[in-house]
């Protein structure tokens, strides 16, 4: 494995830099470092699985305006509320421990000015979310009417950006893009990636 610097940017540096390495200039990597440089994408992908899960279940029941099989409307309510809770949690998260320390190096997860395309798709997600929540609650809380073209209509203002970004993140923090910016060991030492 090639040596990069070893010391991570002050996070009052400017943007972040390009790779140290280009692609093509790498080695191919051992099954073993393959496996360590994807760990974190393959997790990041079990997280996104459960929510595409969760999104698969509203959609199909707005589109067929039919409620899953032994499912009330009420559950589906709390269902999409879970949705709506855990992944802002999960975005939350992000934010707050992941993306400062890649954005250091790794241009997509970069915030401030100039925010990364990883960090803009958040603003965007967030903003339907929101919308899609409030909706929700108003209805558990019987202040609007249940309808499945309301439902739809919610969650297509986010829906295309939400699985683009599922998808992009994954891509951006498999291993052939990991390791463009970090080390093994450096990426190793990353606080999110043993936990």
């Amino acid at each position: 494995m090639v040596s990069q610097a070893s010391s991570l940017p002050s996070s009052s540096a400017s943007p972040p830099v390009a790779p140290l390495i280009p692609t093509a200039a790498l080695p191919p990597l051992s099954k073993s470092d393959f496996r360590a440089f994807n760990s974190f994408a393959e997790r990041m992908d079990r997280f996104h699985s459960h929510f595409r899960s969760q999104w698969q279940v509203l959609q199909t029941a707005s589109k067929t305006q039919h409620l899953p099989a032994r499912t009330s409307q009420r559950q589906l309510l709390n269902l999409g509320l879970t949705f709506c809770s855990q992944l802002e949690m999960h975005h939350n998260i992000e934010e707050s421990y992941v993306f400062p320390v890649l954005g250091q190096r790794m241009a997509h997860f970069s915030h401030g000015k100039q925010a990364g395309e990883m960090v803009a798709q958040h603003v965007l997600i967030h903003k339907g979310l929101v919308g899609l929540q409030e909706w929700l609650v108003d209805v558990r809380d019987e202040e609007k009417q249940f309808s499945f073209e309301a439902l739809e209509e919610k969650m297509d203002v986010f829906g295309e950006v939400l699985f683009q970004h599922l998808d992009e993140e994954v891509r951006n923090l498999g291993a052939e893009e990991m390791r463009r910016f970090w080390s093994l060991k450096e990426f190793r030492e990353l606080p999110f990636v043993s936990l």
